[in-house]
């Protein structure tokens, strides 16, 4: 996929800028990924993840936790609705790139429309 003349000196340093927008999609996909995951890095032996430190900062069993993380998930699409609205820094195309890289993490964890377990294929 080209971004063409989308992606400008000022679209980069925007980005760079880590703006809402960004540390919003950040949050989403590193949470999705650990919520997902959970299990399969369990049983690797990977417990460097997001609900094992929420579980152990607040002291809450692992429904809890998930549930917490999912909550916050949905706040990092309260902002990213929120700053597509009104940022104007860059030009809309940037915006839609970053908004439909957020989708991508949504369809990439089978999360939209009430579904919450992950899906084998797409």
């Amino acid at each position: 996929m080209s971004m063409g003349k989308t992606a400008t000196k000022e679209a980069y340093e925007w980005l760079k800028s880590r703006p809402k927008l960004v540390k919003a999609l950040c949050i989403k996909g590193r949470l999705r990924n650990d919520i997902t995951g959970y299990e399969d890095d369990m049983s690797r032996g990977y417990v460097t993840n997001a609900i094992n430190c929420y579980m152990k900062q607040y002291g809450v069993p692992l429904e809890e936790a998930i549930r917490e993380l999912n909550k916050i998930v949905a706040d990092a699409d309260k902002t990213l609705n929120e700053e597509f609205l009104t940022t104007v820094a860059v030009g809309r195309g940037v915006l839609k790139a970053a908004m439909d890289f957020g989708r991508m993490i949504a369809t990439t964890y089978n999360v939209d429309e009430g579904s919450k377990e992950k899906s084998r294929s797409i």
